[in-house]
């Protein structure tokens, strides 16, 4: 019975925090000592863990539940707060030096786990990492046999990250940097963020013969997925012949397209089939993903769509999207699968 309780209380307590309410939170732990021991056992059990500048959120199964701001420029519960740590495994950082003293503890219990599976850096970090350029160099390969998932710029690649961690995925935030094709690490899947600088300056081709010492974790990616303007023409085609003569392991090619009106999507296709059938060495499988780019788009039924995909066929096992696929012979021995996903 008393353990009943316990998981009854439990179970209350957390609402509360998921539900973000500081002050019953405070006042229902501090009601009592097996009071305050639910509360520190609810924080440290936390396994998502969001550390910024002006807030922390924590959560459970990676997902965030509640976000605490900052109050007077502390953060809020900070006794609770450093009870999370020992069951983190998705961690976001983006705070500055002068937060670190606020997350020393949390971020030491981390390391002394190792338990971390997924790291995210955002683009717009302050950040530790472009304060202290050697904090990453430092901070993950301490998690080489549990980490898995990674997210950060690409001035964040280096050597020493290279050299020290293999990886399920890697997403880098901005396209085509000098340091990609020389410092990413082991990886099955490559997701390059949303284009912001022109590209290329130069092509892969003329880069390498200038930078020839490619990095060797080129050879393990076998899916490579990239967002780009709907504008790109010269760039798709470059990322097409590009991505399969560099990355000689790769499988599937992800582009990922926005629309802002249903008309662009035959000028998409007249254009990559060519490509794909002109190409020597294709991937098995090459995927567009559309998405809307505006609210309240005019577009097309299921019937009208398998009108414009009159030569593919079409999936009606994939629910979340409309799903084309056609094989098309490149000039190589290989042919691939060449899938459209159109949202609803």
């Amino acid at each position: 019975m008393p353990h009943l309780i316990h998981e009854y209380f439990l179970d209350i307590q957390k609402k509360l925090v998921e539900d973000g309410d500081f002050d019953a939170i405070a006042k229902f732990a501090f009601s009592g000592k097996k009071h305050l021991q639910i509360v520190k056992e609810i924080f440290a059990s936390a396994t998502f863990l969001d550390l910024r500048e002006d807030y922390y959120s924590i959560g459970w199964g990676g997902k965030c539940f509640c976000k605490f701001p900052y109050q007077n420029d502390e953060p809020p519960l900070k006794f609770f707060m450093n009870c999370i740590g020992d069951y983190v495994v998705n961690l976001t950082i983006n705070y500055s030096l002068s937060r670190q003293r606020n997350y020393q503890l949390v971020i030491d219990k981390i390391v002394k786990e190792k338990k971390l599976h997924t790291f995210s850096l955002p683009a717009q970090a302050p950040a530790l990492i472009k304060i202290e350029s050697t904090f990453l160099d430092e901070f993950l390969p301490q998690f080489s046999t549990t980490l898995k998932h990674v997210t950060i710029p690409s001035v964040c690649m280096t050597s020493k990250l290279r050299d020290s961690i293999n990886l399920e995925s890697i997403t880098v935030l901005d396209q085509f940097s000098e340091q990609l094709p020389i410092f990413c690490c082991k990886t099955k899947s490559l997701h390059l963020g949303l284009k912001k600088t022109q590209y290329p300056r130069q092509s892969f081709e003329k880069f390498i013969v200038e930078q020839p010492q490619i990095s060797f974790a080129l050879v393990s990616i076998k899916r490579v997925v990239l967002q780009v303007t709907i504008y790109d023409f010269k760039i798709n085609r470059m990322i097409l012949t590009d991505l399969t003569k560099y990355f000689p392991s790769l499988e599937i090619i992800k582009i990922i397209i926005p629309l802002d009106t249903k008309f662009f999507v035959s000028d998409f296709l007249q254009f990559y089939m060519p490509i794909i059938r002109n190409s020597v060495t294709v991937p098995s499988k090459v995927e567009i993903k559309f998405y809307k780019n505006k609210t309240n788009m005019k577009w097309r039924s299921l019937e009208q769509w398998k009108d414009v995909f009159n030569d593919f066929k079409f999936d009606e096992s994939v629910s979340e999207f409309y799903c084309f696929r056609e094989s098309i012979q490149s000039a190589g021995p290989e042919s691939t699968i060449f899938e459209i996903h159109i949202p609803k």
